[in-house]
């Protein structure tokens, strides 16, 4: 008898361990398909989130290049009506043989109006430097440098606009001073007289 209950006890115990084993892995098991679960739901919200952070960085990229796009239009448009009342003077400036060209341009080194067909090659990177300079200097009236042989004037003559005059091969200061003055003046009458008159504010 004492076997038997010996017996008995070993198996209980033996069953006590199996369902206990089994307990555990039961729970391991639901532990790692929880955590399984959690992840999945985790980088399903940093995907959704990720996917949101981009369209909204696509949204903000067209609406800046649709601004700009506008407003280039819009400039273009203005410059468009700008260049035609400067046009007349601009001619009769550039018609002077110590002129060889004459160039109305943006603070941003955009031509408005030129009096020739197309500006000499490396004009552009000169009104950008000098328009660098006469921002920085507030009180410099003008700005003339060398090129090819002759001299470059560059003033401010309204607000954002600056007027540029290659005197071309020989030019002297003196002489081409005179006629900028005589020329310059035509110009803001131009301006003035248009419906832009409101860039002379100041000027």
């Amino acid at each position: 008898l004492r076997a038997e209950e010996e017996e008995r006890l070993r198996a209980e115990e033996e069953e006590r361990l199996r369902a206990e084993e089994e307990e555990r892995l039961r729970r391991e098991e639901e532990e790692r398909l929880r955590a399984e679960e959690e992840e999945r739901l985790r980088r399903e919200e940093e995907e959704r989130l990720r996917a949101e952070e981009e369209e909204r960085l696509r949204a903000e990229e067209e609406e800046r290049l649709r601004a700009e796009e506008e407003e280039r239009k819009k400039k273009q448009e203005i410059y468009k009506k700008l260049g035609e009342i400067f046009a007349s003077p601009l001619q009769d400036f550039a018609s002077n043989k110590m002129v060889s060209e004459v160039v109305i341009v943006d603070l941003t080194g955009i031509v408005v109006r030129t009096s020739a067909g197309q500006s000499a090659d490396n004009l552009g990177a000169i009104v950008a430097e000098s328009i660098s300079l006469l921002k920085s200097w507030k009180s410099m009236d003008y700005w003339v440098t060398e090129y090819q042989q002759g001299l470059i004037f560059i003033k401010m003559i309204a607000r954002d606009l600056i007027l540029v005059v290659n005197g071309g091969t020989g030019s002297n200061l003196g002489a081409l001073k005179i006629i900028i003055d005589k020329n310059e003046k035509e110009l803001i009458k131009a301006l003035r007289t248009s419906e832009f008159a409101s860039l002379m504010d100041g000027n």
